[in-house]
């Protein structure tokens, strides 16, 4: 590579490219932008994990012997943004998170990895309050086998629990049941369960402007209440769009501001700017300052807002 980049990694070439393809436009568009706005030129340059937290591992290790990347937008997946965040610390390079919700990730970058969407924990907080007020009595909670799905899991039911809400392992016994699982796994899990005569109320973290799953869901979807940890962005396209527009924005500023990425991370943790997603400002351990979840529904084959976005702490 002969010139400054930011690395765009995600599963591009998986049935995740429903979300990530979108993601990776956004970030071009926004770094070109934002190039323009800082007078510095940087390119988004994209590799495809394939959800394999090895292969992203091996692929952020290998960005951060190059000297001319200079960020790293994603992982787009918990598991994948585990594995690689010891790597991005190593190399000193930073790494802002659009969509990777673990609580640990920040933790584990210790200085070099920023988050833009909300935690695992905050969704599950939101969950065990919309529970509350929809009368969920009995909450089932179905994870697929990903770090993203179990960890969300877990998540969700500490917080019912905690709310009073009965988690039980027996969906016909359930008034609700929690899909922790992406889109895709989701979409056929939702199906299954009307099929298999789930009559109560469907909820899940896969919501957001433009998600894909009303429409791979299809019928069975309707009605379905779906969380999303951002904001509510009301012209927003698709999920992840704004955070990954924000992301590209904050290293392009923060690559002008430093000149280099040995500089980087500090000005990453003290960038504030008004960007897509909202305003953009972290905390010192790298979470977004005022990090937002927001409710969602699918009806009529569309994914849309279903009330104000619930504000709870980064």
């Amino acid at each position: 590579m002969s010139s400054k980049v930011v690395a765009f990694v995600a599963p591009l070439g998986t049935e995740e490219a429903v979300v990530a393809a979108p993601m990776l436009a956004a970030a071009r568009a926004a770094a070109a932008a934002a190039g323009r706005q800082h007078g510095v030129s940087v390119g988004v340059v994209a590799f495809d994990d394939g959800r394999d937290p090895v292969r992203a591992a091996s692929i952020v290790g290998r960005l951060g012997c190059d000297p001319c990347v200079v960020g790293v937008i994603g992982p787009k997946n918990s598991g994948s943004a585990r594995a690689a965040a010891p790597r991005a610390r190593a190399a000193g390079l930073p790494m802002v998170l659009p969509a990777a919700t673990a609580d640990d990730l920040c933790a584990l970058g210790d200085g070099s990895v920023f988050r833009l969407c909300a935690r695992d924990r905050d969704t599950a907080a939101a969950c065990a309050e919309l529970c509350v007020r929809l009368g969920v009595g009995r909450l089932a909670v179905r994870a697929d086998e990903t770090d993203y799905g179990r960890g969300l899991a877990r998540a969700v039911r500490a917080a019912a629990r905690a709310a009073r809400v009965e988690v039980t392992s027996a969906i016909h016994d359930a008034d609700a049941l929690f899909h922790a699982m992406g889109e895709v796994e989701q979409a056929a899990a939702i199906r299954d369960a009307r099929e298999g005569g789930f009559t109560g109320v469907l909820l899940g973290a896969e919501g957001g402007p433009g998600a894909p799953l009303a429409g791979m869901a299809g019928p069975a979807g309707e009605g379905a209440w779906q969380l999303y940890p951002g904001a509510a962005v009301p012209d927003a396209a698709d999920v992840y769009g704004p955070e990954s527009a924000d992301a590209a924005t904050a290293l392009v500023a923060a690559l002008a501001l430093a000149g280099d990425r040995a500089g980087m991370s500090e000005a990453l943790r003290a960038a504030s700017f008004r960007g897509r997603s909202g305003t953009v400002a972290f905390t010192p351990g790298g979470e977004r300052s005022g990090a937002a979840v927001s409710v969602w529904r699918l009806l009529d084959g569309r994914c849309v807002p279903a009330e104000a976005e619930s504000r709870l702490p980064a």
